[in-house]
C-alpha cells in the first residue's frame, strides 16, 4: 500500500506516492508490477526520477522479467507520463499505448514543455495512437525540453500529421548508442517516425550503432541541379555531432 516503506517487500501501490517520497530529489522507481495507467503520472519540477522494472521479486529473488505499463482505456485526453521542469528516464521498462482499447485518445506517451526526457537501455514506447494533429504519438517535446535518447526503441504508434516523436523545443534532442525509431506511421499508412519542425535537429552525443531513426522535416531543401548543392537552401540540417 502507499504507507509502505517502499521496499522490494514492502512496495508502494502507486507511482504518484513513490514520486511523492523522493520529492525533489534523484530517484529510482522499480517497478515489480503494475495495473494499468488511469491518469496521467506527473514528475515534478526539480524531481529527477528514473522509472525502471525492478530487479528483485517481493520475497528478494532475483528477477529479469521486463514490465508493461499500459494505458488504461479511459485514458484518452492526457499523457501516460508528463514534465514540465523535472526530469524523467525510463530504462528496461515497455510503455503501451493500448491503440486498441483507449479508442479517441488525443494524447502521447510522453510529454515535457520544459525539462528532460530520458529513453535509456530497455526501453520501449509502442501501441499509442494519437487521434489529433500537432503532437507526436510517443513523445511531444515542446517549449524548452530535451530529450535523450541513450539507446531505447520508439515503434508500432500512429499520429495524426506528425511523428511518433514531435521535436518542437528550443532545448536538444541528443542521441547516442542503438536508437531504434521506425515502425511508426501517420493514420493514413504514411511513414511518421521522428518530425522535425524547421531549424529543428538531432546531436549525435555518441557512436549511433546499427541506429535506425527515420526523420521527415517540415522544411524541405530547395531543388539542386545534378544532386549538388550550391546554396544553404538546398540543404536541410537534421542532425549535427556534439
Amino acid at each position: 500500500n502507499d504507507n509502505s516503506i517502499g521496499a522490494y517487500d514492502t512496495p508502494l501501490k502507486t507511482l504518484e506516492a513513490a514520486i511523492n517520497k523522493i520529492g525533489s530529489n534523484v530517484g529510482y522507481v522499480y517497478i515489480q508490477d503494475y495495473g494499468e495507467l488511469t491518469s496521467a503520472v506527473t514528475v515534478p519540477s526539480g524531481a529527477n526520477i528514473t522509472f525502471m522494472s525492478s530487479d528483485y521479486s517481493r520475497t528478494g529473488t532475483p528477477i529479469d522479467d521486463i514490465i508493461t505499463v499500459r494505458r488504461n482505456a479511459g485514458l484518452v485526453s492526457g499523457p501516460m507520463f508528463r514534465t514540465n521542469g523535472g526530469t524523467m528516464r525510463f530504462s528496461n521498462l515497455v510503455l503501451d499505448g493500448n491503440r486498441e482499447g483507449a479508442a479517441g485518445n488525443t494524447a502521447p506517451i510522453l510529454s515535457a514543455d520544459s525539462g528532460t526526457i530520458g529513453i535509456m537501455s530497455g526501453a520501449a514506447l509502442q501501441n499509442n495512437q494519437v487521434k489529433a494533429n500537432g503532437t507526436g504519438s510517443a513523445i511531444q517535446i515542446s517549449g524548452s525540453a530535451n530529450l535523450e535518447m541513450n539507446y531505447g526503441t520508439v515503434t508500432g504508434n500512429i499520429s495524426g500529421d506528425r511523428g511518433a516523436v514531435n521535436f518542437d523545443s528550443t532545448g536538444k534532442f541528443t542521441v547516442q548508442n542503438l536508437v531504434t525509431i521506425e515502425g511508426n506511421t501517420l493514420s493514413s499508412g504514411e511513414k511518421a517516425n521522428v518530425y522535425l519542425p524547421a531549424g529543428k535537429y538531432m546531436t549525435v552525443a555518441g557512436d549511433l550503432d546499427a541506429s535506425a531513426i527515420g526523420i521527415t522535416t517540415a522544411q524541405l531543401p530547395d531543388a539542386s541541379a545534378n544532386g549538388t548543392s550550391t546554396q544553404d537552401s538546398q540543404e536541410i540540417k537534421v542532425a549535427v555531432p556534439l
